[in-house]
């Protein structure tokens, strides 16, 4: 009965308990549902309670509906809060414990008649007020921190200066930044990270200098390197390092392209200005890998290059004798016209630009001056400025009136005309048709018509109304009256050099006749002037009148002319003479030399001929004869005869002698241009091969030498000198020797030694210790007072240094100046130049010519640096073979650091990797260290 009625109360009370989740639950959702925009939880309180829940568990239902009301109003108030929090915490004397204590009067003022809705909004209150104190704390605590950051930064900043060297940073560091950081709150490994970032800003402004890094490498009194007390750093301080050097070496890469661009222009333009300059010394000049010639083959193919175009232009400047002596008539076309673009040119172009601008005044008066001259010189090629100019004057498309340009190469074909055979060196072709109708129609006086009837003649229009005059009854009878005309004497074209016509005149005219007949049948428009033109044209260009014979002799089409006509006659007469020598005056009258044309390329079976008697001589092209008359009339002096005479011997032999192809380069350039009999292509072309073989030895035999890719890691701060050096000034001392103006190897290469050993050395103008012991004092680049004590007056009055001063500077009571150092280091440098020439003639004869002036001035540096430069054995044996890793591995040079101890000199290697390289690398080297500060306010002065 007991467990009956204990189970029976356990029964009810769950369901009770059922009831009054129910009824949370209903509560949570009249609250949830309950619209608050705008409204107080207080003014929902009151809400009656709904008829679904039980009368017994009313009270319970409105403790659960304020509960919830509670909670809705509390997290609202809290994101209100939150809000106002974030928008005020950024004002200037913000106060928490003021804001606060409003918050709370505004989020529970009007809740205390209700104590459910009251404790609900407070335990968000509470809440709100421990999130913002603890925002308030760290913010402070941010603060504290930034403002102890920047402090220390600053700090940093101010001291860790671009022109300190690193143990001076690292003193600067570990005595006094390091101790300020430290009672700022400031942890050792925070101060080392804030130490790193400085730097890094630092290298970034210099443009990347890893060295700056080598701070973490200074250790301290205890034996431990800074980067060792902060092993954690360790990869951020590569990483900054490698950053450094890389922006480094990008800026250096990008300068020295630059350069060398700049070099390779000038070199391009050396080689069209002045070709034969470029010689085995600029070759050598101009070697480095990253210069202008990084391998033997690219060097010799610029001089390949070099020495064609210095053929050519010693060819022109030899045949300027032909138009001088008015024998322009003796050339090939295209060598006239260089000849006449050379002297006549400039005269051309001002009149082609007169042309264009419509100054026909001018344009007539220079065209005839130039006609003048052009004929004088028996010229029968065009200057290209005038052709080009006519041509795309007179054939673009056709306006409505003639433009002054025109008119003006009108005015020049009107000038032309009075020699029809020089005018039609420029105006052919339709041309020529279109100016011989314009100034045809000008007889009308009416020049738009002129022009308009003129430019309708080439139409096709005009060509085919032209066709069908031709196919008419009534020309054909024209043209069998002009074949009759052609033969008449009044058509005969005077011979060149020829009196009369020959004695073969008929069968000539015959052929000319149909020739013209043909070209009026094609232009039916020709006035009869033009065909007798077209007549004397046709016959000069395709007959030769041999003036030793009197007869026409055929040549293929376009071969006749001044030339050909002198050329067959000097040889019939030549012939002749030769073949009736020996013969008595009753028999050499009989014969006769004859031209058996074989083929039509040209070529004669030269023949004596009798009567029916005929005895063959040789065969025999136009263009030999040429070539004799040529050589005989453009070869005239002594010397070029004996020149002639030493080539072919040079020819026959075998050998090759560069020097002699040099003395007889103009020589053999004209040859090449003019022809010699026995001189042809092939023997001055085995000539030119075995010189070529001979020049790519010598180019072959440079060393290819480097070192490596340059370091500009230590490249700021010149080794343990007793006096600043200032960057700027040796900087500007080293270039200033490159830019040197000079005329052999020997002196490029001092010159960039010298630049080498200022910016090795640095420069001081005043006197300093030496920082080895006993070593007395330096002076300018490293020029030793005490070791040169003998000669140091002498040298120094010799450098510029007035006898009065020499003294005080000695004693470091006055200094040089930036003339006088330069002077200083070219009075001793010559000294240390020999030692390491006769090294290398010691280690190879004929080596040191065969250097390029970088090797030879990274080897006189080390003869400074070092007193001589014969211990130096296997560096020497490695440049006679080009053996690069072995010359790398032998000139690294040492020196004693402040600790006694002997190490490399990692500084004076990089610049002379940097000299290898080439001078364009050389170059933005020294400018890299130009701009690095030596002084604060350099420092101060970097972005």
């Amino acid at each position: 009965m007991q467990r009956y009625a204990a189970s029976s109360m356990q029964l009810e009370q769950a369901q009770i308990e059922a009831q009054r989740a129910e009824v949370n639950a209903l509560a949570q959702q009249q609250a949830d549902a309950l619209d608050m925009t705008g409204k107080s939880a207080m003014e929902f309180a009151g809400n009656p309670t709904p008829a679904q829940v039980p009368p017994a568990l009313g009270k319970h239902y409105r403790e659960a509906f304020s509960t919830a009301l509670g909670q809705r109003e509390g997290i609202k108030a809290k994101d209100q809060g939150l809000a106002a929090y974030n928008e005020a915490k950024e004002q200037p004397g913000f106060n928490v414990d003021a804001f606060l204590g409003e918050y709370r009067a505004k989020s529970l003022g009007g809740l205390e008649g209700v104590p459910i809705l009251a404790a609900q909004v407070g335990n968000q209150v509470n809440a709100f007020e421990v999130q913002v104190r603890a925002d308030a704390q760290r913010r402070a605590m941010l603060r504290h921190d930034e403002t102890r950051n920047a402090t220390v930064a600053q700090s940093f900043t101010d001291n860790l200066r671009a022109d300190l060297p690193p143990d001076a940073l690292f003193d600067i560091y570990t005595s006094r930044l390091l101790p300020q950081a430290e009672s700022l709150g400031m942890s050792k490994k925070e101060a080392a990270g804030s130490l790193l970032s400085t730097l890094t800003a630092l290298s970034t402004k210099m443009g990347g200098n890893p060295g700056v890094f080598d701070l973490f490498d200074r250790k301290g009194a205890d034996g431990l390197s800074l980067g060792a007390h902060n092993p954690e750093l360790a990869n951020n301080i590569q990483a900054a390092r490698n950053q450094a050097q890389a922006l480094s070496d990008a800026k250096l890469k990008d300068d020295s392209q630059q350069r060398n661009f700049v070099t390779m222009t000038k070199l391009e333009q050396q080689l069209k200005d002045d070709p034969a300059s470029i010689t085995l010394d600029v070759i050598r000049a101009n070697m480095g890998k990253s210069g202008p010639f990084a391998t033997h083959d690219e060097a010799f193919a610029y001089w390949k290059r070099a020495q064609a175009a210095a053929v050519e232009k010693l060819g022109i400047q030899q045949l300027q004798s032909a138009y001088d002596n008015r024998q322009m008539w003796l050339l090939d076309p295209a060598d006239q016209q260089k000849v006449l673009e050379a002297n006549l040119g400039p005269h051309a172009l001002r009149m082609a630009e007169a042309a264009r601008q419509g100054d026909v005044a001018t344009v007539a008066t220079t065209a005839e001056q130039l006609m003048r001259a052009q004929s004088a010189t028996g010229a029968k090629a065009p200057l290209q400025a005038l052709e080009q100019f006519i041509n795309t004057t007179v054939t673009s498309m056709p306006g409505k009136a003639p433009t002054p340009a025109f008119e003006a190469a009108a005015a020049i074909y009107k000038a032309y005309s009075t020699d029809p055979a020089f005018r039609d060196i420029y105006f052919k072709g339709d041309t020529a048709e279109v100016m011989r109708g314009y100034v045809a129609g000008l007889g009308s006086g009416d020049k738009e018509a002129a022009y308009q009837g003129a430019y309708r003649a080439v139409s096709p229009e005009g060509k085919a109304a032209a066709a069908a005059v031709a196919a008419s009854p009534e020309f054909k009878d024209k043209l069998a009256t002009v074949y009759k005309d052609v033969q008449g004497s009044s058509w005969w074209p005077q011979w060149a050099g020829g009196n009369g016509r020959p004695s073969n005149a008929p069968a000539v005219t015959a052929m000319a006749g149909r020739a013209v007949q043909d070209y009026y049948a094609k232009n039916p428009n020709a006035s009869p002037e033009a065909l007798k033109e077209f007549a004397a044209d046709w016959t000069s260009k395709n007959f030769i009148h041999d003036t030793n014979t009197r007869i026409a002799v055929k040549v293929p089409a376009g071969s006749g002319g001044q030339l050909a006509q002198e050329a067959l006659s000097a040889y019939s007469k030549r012939v002749t003479e030769e073949q009736r020598a020996g013969l008595s005056v009753g028999q050499a009258d009989g014969w006769q030399v004859n031209f058996l044309p074989t083929g039509d390329t040209g070529r004669f079976q030269v023949v004596m001929q009798n009567g029916s008697a005929i005895r063959h001589i040789e065969s025999k092209t136009l263009q030999e004869m040429q070539q004799e008359l040529r050589s005989t009339k453009m070869f005239e002096t002594p010397e070029e005869k004996a020149g002639i005479e030493a080539i072919f011997k040079q020819v026959r032999s075998g050998q090759v002698d560069l020097a002699f192809l040099a003395a007889h380069g103009p020589l053999l350039a004209k040859i090449r241009k003019v022809g010699v009999p026995g001189l042809g292509a092939a023997e001055l072309g085995k000539l030119h091969t075995a010189g070529e073989a001979e020049m790519l030895a010598r180019v072959k035999s440079i060393p290819l030498l480097a070192l490596g890719p340059v370091d500009t890691s230590s490249l700021q701060f010149v080794r343990q000198r007793g006096a600043r050096v200032d960057n700027k000034l040796t900087a500007q001392i080293a270039a200033s020797f490159t830019t040197q103006a000079v005329a052999s190897p020997g002196a490029i290469g001092a010159s960039l030694a010298a630049s080498l050993i200022t910016m090795a050395e640095g420069t001081v103008l005043q006197a300093y210790p030496d920082p080895a012991k006993d070593a007395g004092n330096n002076l300018g680049m490293g020029y030793n007072l005490k070791a040169n004590a003998a000669t140091r007056d002498a040298d120094l009055k010799r450098a510029g240094v007035p006898e009065d001063r020499i003294q005080d500077v000695i004693e470091g009571r006055a200094q040089l100046t930036q003339d006088q150092a330069r002077r200083l280091l070219q009075v001793t440098l010559p000294t240390y130049t020999q030692r390491a020439q006769r090294a290398a003639e010691a280690a190879q004869p004929g080596l040191w010519n065969r250097m390029s002036p970088t090797q030879q001035a990274v080897m006189t540096d080390i003869a400074y640096s070092v007193g001589g430069a014969d211990q130096f054995k296997k560096a020497w044996a490695a440049v006679a073979s080009g053996d690069a890793e072995g010359f790398k591995a032998a000139v690294m040079t040492t020196y004693v650091n402040k600790q006694g101890e002997r190490v490399n000199d990692t500084r004076r290697f990089a610049l002379r990797a940097a000299m290898l390289a080439g001078t364009p690398q050389w170059n933005a080297t020294v400018e890299k260290y130009g701009s690095f500060p030596s002084n604060q306010m350099d420092a101060m002065a970097l972005k």
